[in-house]
């Protein structure tokens, strides 16, 4: 059981198939309801480490430890979990379908109906006796949310929960997304769309090749990979200079330094690199062999 603030810790979590390491030792602690992003390009380790942390797959190594639980199984049961890919009974009724994993949850019949209601209104559901079949992807996608809330988990463990989906359909999964956490539950989320990912996560994790690149915030991943870019626009010799500096310490000398040789400081401007930027500097530079080394 775990103290505090701590929803799950991991220690030294690893998953090798023979010779070839998928996630190298992982160690990491997520908060209460927070929302950690996991992202990383093809092949990085995200859907590895997403199925052993819903038990699906076997550590080579390490051990996952939730708070409140003292046995994995027991942790399993307030878990909610979608797959990239989900598929459904598509001969099912919308409402036969849920019921149907509601009973498999363990959940009462009236209690599940309930529930159902309360999930089919909250995403906007409105099967009207339709057939899975019938359903379109974004309103499939629903369904199968709707699936992993039945036995009110306070764990979510959602990959790429908006793939495919047109842009209205994603937003407003995001929006419910926040709204989970608005109710105190823990979100793991998964996403090749890094606005997504930068617009609704507390945090990020960043894997490549299974090492753990950089973890944090999205400010404090900024501050440490060179997120920030300052230009300094400056009058001198009759004309216009700008000169570039990645921190504020930095943009402090030059501007103590063109001050001192008598240049005229006109403005300075503050850009933010986007995750996506510095996300693919970063898998770059990786590739090339310049910064290997896990951070975070």
């Amino acid at each position: 059981m775990l103290a505090g603030n701590t929803m799950l810790a991991l220690h030294g979590l690893s998953k090798s198939y023979g010779e070839r390491v998928a996630l190298h030792p992982l160690t990491l602690e997520v908060r209460r309801g927070e929302i950690l992003g996991i992202i990383g390009p093809n092949g990085a380790g995200k859907t590895t480490l997403l199925k052993l942390l819903t038990g699906l797959l076997r550590p080579t190594r390490g051990e996952v430890r939730w708070g409140g639980y003292t046995t994995p199984a027991e942790a399993s049961r307030d878990l909610g979990y979608i797959p990239e890919e989900s598929p459904l009974y598509e001969e099912m009724m919308v409402e036969d379908y849920l019921h149907f994993f509601a009973e498999l949850y363990g959940v009462p019949r009236p209690t599940a109906g309930e529930r159902i209601q309360r999930w089919l209104a909250a995403l906007r559901l409105e099967p009207e006796g339709k057939r899975i079949a019938e359903l379109s992807k974004g309103m499939r996608r629903k369904v199968t949310i709707a699936r992993s809330l039945l036995h009110e988990p306070q764990v979510l463990i959602y990959d790429e929960p908006t793939s495919g989906l047109d842009p209205q359909t994603s937003r407003f999964i995001l929006d419910f997304i926040r709204g989970l956490r608005q109710e105190g539950r823990t979100v793991l989320f998964s996403a090749h769309n890094l606005f997504q990912v930068e617009q609704l996560c507390d945090r990020i994790l960043i894997l490549h090749r299974g090492h753990v690149q950089a973890l944090g915030p999205v400010s404090e991943l900024r501050e440490k990979m060179g997120g920030v870019r300052y230009t300094l626009r400056l009058q001198e010799n009759g004309g216009e200079n700008r000169e570039t500096a990645l921190t504020p310490r930095e943009l402090q000398e030059k501007m103590q330094g063109a001050q001192a040789r008598g240049a005229q400081v006109l403005d300075v401007e503050k850009e933010e690199r986007s995750l996506e930027e510095m996300f693919l500097e970063m898998v770059k530079d990786g590739e090339d062999g310049e910064k290997s080394n896990p951070r975070g």
